[in-house]
């Protein structure tokens, strides 16, 4: 591995991965956030900032953004519609992207952590082998491991692919030949992995575990990479104001709360049904007088799940379940079709209180999809799109279209159901799904 530091401000690290050359470089570009780094493999170049400011200290979540921007010009594209010529809206693979990247880093922060982050990847050019998703993911565990942010990195990113046969591990795109896809997050110098998203036909389960050790193995180069980087950068972590929501405040919670919840749950309460409810509204007002100038409402609402949540992990961990049911029993399954009439096709699928009502579109192949790529355009013929609204969960909030979730569960669902579709060639229709999600009550 080499080194080099251009100037006071400049660091570059270079490794060698996979026969081609990956460089890490800051200190050049866009020297006004936190840390900036460009990252490079072969022809595919993306840019990660990462920028991080105090946040308000009453807040109960951690307000982390992580954005991956696609540009058309990274494939040599104009782009856009004829008449706006330029990038409009993240498209759905976009948004997966960011997601992936966002569930592997978000955990690896500390919970009282609640200062203002945003992590940006943006595509700055693509050669059409190497991944800027895996790229950019590298380069934004790089970029938080040498931030100086309390981040408990770094995390390495790798695709591993099965093609005629041979297993391949790397940084590459997803070839769509391939039997198995796996996206990997490896923690720990490889020994834990943080997540997980895949892609494949029907493979033996040994198989899959065999190939995700291996994929182990060949990250060291990566993990050095990074704490070489960091080094080289130097910053130390900083320190920062830890939030209301943190592990003395939940401790002092739940020495006046705990009780309280294991009696319900020894009562046989029906967990989140009625006695239950009004059992933790009786004991929030009790907290709220004994902490009345400490804790707000809200606060107290919030220690309490979190007291709530500890306790049940803990009967879990016991072996047993927070509703009666034992290990190996599941909520009672129910199905039914022809729900809907007029449409196409149609069905329910309740799994306890869960309710999922699905219907399906046929229509001429012309009415694929077109995807519109950083380098070039593909159809698509089977969409699944999956809706979550307030109700399902007895919420009320605004309708804003489709959020990462909603996109990324239904692209789940495609990944899911593709392998099992009838070919074009025996089955020319575009098909389109709508998962209505009418109730969710865990799971």
């Amino acid at each position: 591995m080499e080194r080099k530091k251009d100037e006071t401000s400049k660091v570059v690290v270079e490794a060698e991965f996979n026969g081609q050359k990956l460089v890490m470089e800051t200190g050049v570009l866009a020297k006004s956030a936190t840390i900036a780094i460009k990252a490079t493999l072969g022809g595919t170049t993306v840019l990660v900032t990462v920028v991080s400011a105090p946040g308000a200290p009453d807040k109960d979540f951690f307000p982390l953004r992580v954005d991956y921007e696609e540009r058309f010009y990274a494939g040599g594209l104009i782009g856009g519609s004829r008449f706006t010529r330029r990038e409009g809206r993240p498209t759905d693979q976009a948004s997966v992207s960011a997601r992936l990247m966002d569930h592997a880093i978000r955990p690896l922060f500390p919970k009282d952590f609640m200062d203002e982050t945003q992590i940006i990847t943006t595509v700055m050019s693509v050669d059409g082998k190497n991944c800027p998703v895996l790229l950019g993911f590298l380069a934004a565990s790089t970029a938080l491991l040498a931030s100086g942010l309390p981040f408990k990195g770094p995390l390495v990113p790798l695709r591993i692919q099965k093609i005629n046969g041979e297993y391949s591990y790397g940084l590459f795109s997803h070839d769509h030949s391939s039997d198995v896809d796996f996206v990997v997050t490896y923690l720990d110098e490889g020994k834990k992995v943080q997540a997980m998203e895949a892609e494949s036909n029907i493979i033996p389960e040994e198989e899959i575990v065999s190939a995700i050790k291996k994929g182990a193995e060949v990250t060291k180069v990566l993990f050095d990479l990074q704490k070489e980087f960091s080094k080289k950068v130097g910053n130390s972590v900083r320190e920062y104001v830890r939030s209301w929501l943190n592990k003395d405040a939940i401790v002092e919670v739940s020495e006046l709360s705990l009780s309280t919840i294991e009696n319900m749950y020894e009562k046989g309460f029906v967990f989140e049904g009625a006695e239950w409810r009004q059992g933790l509204l009786e004991l929030e007002k009790e907290l709220a007088e004994k902490f009345d100038g400490k804790y707000s409402a809200m606060q107290i609402t919030t220690l309490v799940s979190e007291v709530q949540k500890n306790h049940i992990r803990k009967l879990v961990l016991n072996g047993k379940r927070i509703d009666g049911r034992k290990n190996d029993e599941i909520r009672q399954l129910e199905s039914e079709v022809g729900v809907i009439s007029r449409v196409h096709g149609s069905a329910l699928f309740s799994r306890g209180l869960t309710q999922s009502l699905t219907i399906t579109t046929l229509a001429s192949g012309a009415q694929k999809q077109l995807i519109q790529n950083m380098d070039s355009e593909e159809e698509k013929r089977y969409m699944h799109h999956y809706n979550f609204p307030p109700y399902s969960t007895g919420e009320v909030r605004g309708l804003k279209g489709p959020g990462r979730r909603e996109i990324g569960h239904g692209m789940l669902a495609e990944k899911a159901l593709i392998p099992v579709l009838p070919k074009e060639e025996d089955f020319g229709y575009a098909m389109r799904l709508v998962s209505e999600i009418l109730s969710s009550n865990g799971s």
